[in-house]
């Protein structure tokens, strides 16, 4: 398809244990843009806004990039791995900045019509490690599609 972008926008959410056995809860929103697509992977990368919607730390947010791997992306059943470096704060950052790493093993079932639903094994660790370990994942995605006509630009 040329002249066709594939962009994929998402939701998903995860708990972090933090210190003293509490948890917190954070809903993800992605925006995704296919960098190179093979037979056997792709690569994306985009934008990643978290906030804090659960827990003691419920005003905590970051903002940030990220990029991921997916191998088989003409399957059905597409296995993969991303990792995002954020920035952000909020009332409830702990140590006053707010830095964020995170990472995701995953599967997903993409569907024919475009819709993906998302299960793996995420790990976030935020400034300071009053927030930090693994946790499970689950997320759904789907298409945006644009369109470039980069020759009707000269």
């Amino acid at each position: 398809m040329y002249g066709q972008n594939n962009s994929r926008t998402g939701i998903s959410g995860f708990f972090v244990p933090e210190k003293n056995s509490l948890n917190i809860g954070f809903t993800s929103f992605d925006l995704h843009c296919r960098l190179a697509s093979r037979e056997k992977f792709a690569l994306d990368y985009g934008l990643r806004f978290i906030g804090a919607t659960t827990g003691r730390r419920g005003g905590y947010f970051a903002f940030g990039y990220f990029s991921e791997l997916i191998l088989r992306p003409t399957k059905r059943f597409q296995p993969g791995f991303n990792a995002a470096l954020l920035a952000g704060g909020g009332a409830s950052a702990p140590d006053n900045d707010g830095w964020m790493t995170q990472g995701t093993l995953f599967t997903q079932y993409q569907f024919k019509s475009g819709l993906g639903l998302r299960a793996g094994l995420n790990y976030a660790f935020v400034s300071g490690g009053d927030i930090s370990g693994f946790s499970p994942l689950l997320g759904l995605n789907w298409k945006l599609r644009t369109v470039s006509n980069f020759d009707s630009l000269t």
